[in-house]
C-alpha cells in the first residue's frame, strides 16, 4: 500500500508490502527496511528494525492527521493512501469483523479479565502477561465481543501468539 506523509514541512511517498502478519518491508526514500511489528494496544506500536526497538504512540487529531510520540519527541502528521483514503478510514476497515489480540511479546499469562461473550470496549484492559518480570497490559483494540478466549491463566506464550479474538458487537 502506498502511503503520502506529510511530516514537519515535508513530503514522504512510503510504500508498505505486508510480508507475513507482523513483517512489513517499508520503502521510503529510496531505503527499504524490514519491520517487525507488534500492536501493544490500540494506540502503542513497537517496531523491531535493523536490531533496534523502537515504541511509538499515535493519537488521532482528526481525520487523517495522526500525532506521533517516540520517547520525549513528538510529530504531527498527516498521511492519505495511495487511493485518496485517510489512515483512519483504513484502520476502521481493519477494525471491522473478528481481531485477534496478539501476545506482544513472550511470556506468561497472569490474568485473562473476560469471557467468551463478555462486552469490551477499546483500550479496555483484558489480559495481563508477564515479562521480564513486568507485568503487561494487554488493551482490547476495538469495541465488541469476545468471541473466544485462546490463552488461559498460566499458559507460556510466544510473541504474535493469539491470545482473544475479539469480534464486532451483535
Amino acid at each position: 500500500m502506498r502511503y503520502t506523509v506529510f511530516i514537519g514541512g515535508q513530503t514522504h511517498d512510503v510504500d508498505i508490502q505486508r510480508q507475513s502478519e507482523r513483517v512489513l518491508h517499508a520503502q521510503v526514500g529510496g531505503r527499504t527496511l524490514a519491520l517487525d511489528v507488534s500492536l501493544i494496544d490500540s494506540r502503542t506500536l513497537s517496531l523491531l528494525t535493523q536490531g533496534n526497538s523502537l515504541r511509538y504512540s499515535i493519537s488521532g487529531l482528526d481525520n487523517d492527521k495522526v500525532r506521533i510520540s517516540h520517547g520525549s519527541h513528538t510529530w504531527d502528521a498527516e498521511v492519505k493512501s495511495g487511493s485518496g483514503g485517510t489512515v483512519h478510514a483504513a484502520r476502521r476497515s481493519a477494525k471491522k469483523g473478528r481481531v485477534p489480540v496478539l501476545a506482544p511479546m513472550p511470556g506468561k499469562v497472569l490474568r485473562v479479565l473476560c469471557k467468551e461473550g463478555d462486552r469490551v470496549k477499546a483500550g479496555d484492559c483484558i489480559s495481563i502477561i508477564e515479562a521480564m518480570k513486568m507485568e503487561n497490559e494487554i488493551k482490547c483494540p476495538k469495541d465488541g465481543l469476545i468471541a473466544k478466549v485462546e490463552a488461559r491463566e498460566g499458559d507460556i506464550v510466544d510473541s504474535g501468539e493469539t491470545l482473544l479474538i475479539v469480534d464486532d458487537p451483535a
